[in-house]
């Protein structure tokens, strides 16, 4: 545009000079009344000569600009998720019910023969005294605890206590009560000496079941180990406890659950040998339980706050005087 600009304004010079020129050639001929006119930027004379025309002024072209290419954005390519056809559950055929099989019928089960003389619910008879009698004494509290009486809360209620405990001698002599083998031999669970050791005397209907005669507190003598048997009657161990202390405990019953639990408990002096129940009988009748440091033993010993034995005592509830053996569960405790 500023070329366009001063190409005019040159134009319009030049135009002025010329018209100046023709002015002063024909001075003379031009009438005095008549004034140039001039318009805009070109000067036309009234009824004068047509003055020769200029050349308009060519505009220089300007080069055209060529637009910068604007920069073409490179797509992103972005992967299309196709989604996955989730197949169409094929339906899954149902047979058609089919017949019943008929059940096959169980057979009986045969019941197991019970070996000649062996039976739970049948105690082994004729034992042999596991002690010696003139072994039992009463220095420093000893005490007998009968079977079969609840004389504490760890006694089960519908059996009571489920041996006999004797106060002997330390070192007194335990003998086997039958024909037997060593069944299991292990260390006393109350912190006292000795060892409870097992008899299996008769074995049982099943594995793992068998008549027991159970021994508290005791040492087997030199040679006899667990596995090994002994016979009726033998000199089989002896006592570990203090002389007087009564928990030399020796109990009779039916071992099951691989020996670990008992059933039918037993009172033993009612299964001894007639001659060596009468023995014993005779010993504790006659002279044991009217002894009056046994009486005395009964009438004041205590456990949990109870008297667990003073009614034992009572010739009303008990005419026939303390006893050896009581019915399974016989609870006769009373307050302190």
């Amino acid at each position: 545009m500023s070329i366009l600009r001063a190409g005019l304004k040159l134009a319009g010079l030049l135009a002025m000079f010329t018209l100046a020129a023709v002015a002063d050639g024909c001075e003379d001929e031009r009438p005095l009344d008549v004034a140039p006119a001039v318009v805009g930027p070109v000067l036309e004379l009234a009824d004068t000569a047509t003055p020769t025309p200029m050349p308009s002024p060519t505009a220089t072209a300007m080069p055209a600009l060529a637009p910068s290419p604007m920069p073409t954005e490179t797509p992103t390519f972005r992967p299309t998720t196709v989604p996955t056809a989730i197949p169409s559950p094929t339906p899954t055929s149902i047979p058609p019910p089919s017949a019943v099989p008929t059940p096959t019928p169980v057979p009986e089960p045969t019941a197991t023969a019970t070996p000649t003389g062996i039976n739970p619910d049948v105690p082994v008879v004729d034992l042999a005294l596991p002690i010696n009698p003139a072994d039992l004494t009463w220095q420093n509290g000893g005490f007998i605890s009968p079977f079969g009486l609840v004389r504490k809360s760890q006694d089960r209620v519908a059996v009571g206590h489920g041996g006999i405990d004797l106060p002997l001698s330390f070192g007194a002599a335990i003998y086997a009560v039958v024909d037997a083998t060593v069944l299991s031999v292990t260390p006393s669970g109350d912190n006292r000496a000795g060892d409870v050791v097992m008899l299996l005397l008769q074995p049982g209907v099943r594995a793992g079941e068998a008549w027991i005669f159970l021994y508290e507190h005791i040492s087997l003598e030199p040679g006899i180990a667990d596995g090994d048997t002994v016979v009726r009657g033998q000199l089989m161990a002896r006592n570990a406890m203090p002389t007087g202390v009564s928990n030399n405990h020796f109990e009779l019953a039916y071992a099951f659950n691989d020996y670990s639990f008992y059933r039918q408990k037993t009172c033993w002096v009612e299964q001894l040998e007639t001659g060596a129940r009468a023995t014993f009988v005779e010993q504790f009748e006659g002279t044991i339980r009217v002894a009056p440091i046994f009486l005395q033993g009964w009438g004041t010993a205590t456990g949990e706050g109870m008297y667990p034995y003073r009614a034992l005592l009572d010739p009303d509830l008990y005419p026939d005087g303390p006893q050896l053996c009581y019915g399974a569960g016989t609870d006769v405790r009373e307050p302190v």
